[in-house]
């Protein structure tokens, strides 16, 4: 595998996982069920620990980028780094609030102030995930940028005996 498909597999997990612990979270807030609120909170830790492996991952892909198509936006990678650093830090944040929220629940009650705070702000790095992702999505598909894309067709080979 390349950097570049390396960088694909991880950095789906926590744009996907973050928004899942929300709802999980909110579902398990709203049920008053501690397990599954619990599990949500777990879900925002190891998302956070997602994020540093895409981010991780995010410079071998700019590499296979670079080398292998031809006019790269370079303010295209370079936007999608910067949302994608902010959206990160966000992350980890949450990822610490709900580990806490683990940590002081441990073998007890959940401490329901804490998992509240976590699951509420994680609908920060959730939104912010998503437009680093889209930026991210607009260095190679230009039809989500809106640019004028112009397709060459290409020569169809004949085959022997035709």
């Amino acid at each position: 595998m390349n950097g570049a498909q390396i960088h694909l597999l991880l950095n789906h997990l926590p744009v996907l996982g973050i928004p899942f612990g929300l709802f999980l979270g909110a579902f398990g807030l709203a049920r008053r069920e501690d397990a599954i609120t619990k599990a949500a909170l777990g879900v925002l830790v190891l998302s956070a620990i997602a994020t540093y492996a895409a981010g991780w991952s995010g410079e071998g892909a700019e590499h296979v980028v670079e080398r292998l198509v031809a006019g790269i936006d370079h303010h295209a990678i370079h936007e999608h780094e910067e949302w994608a650093d902010r959206a990160s830090w966000a992350a980890y944040v949450v990822g610490v609030l709900a580990l806490a929220g683990l940590g002081l629940s441990w073998g007890k009650p959940l401490r329901r102030a804490v998992a509240v705070a976590a699951i509420a702000l994680a609908i920060i790095p959730a939104g912010m995930m998503a437009w680093a992702a889209h930026l991210g999505g607009e260095v190679r598909h230009t039809e989500l940028s809106g640019q004028a894309v112009t397709v060459t067709p290409r020569a169809t080979p004949v085959a022997d005996g035709d």
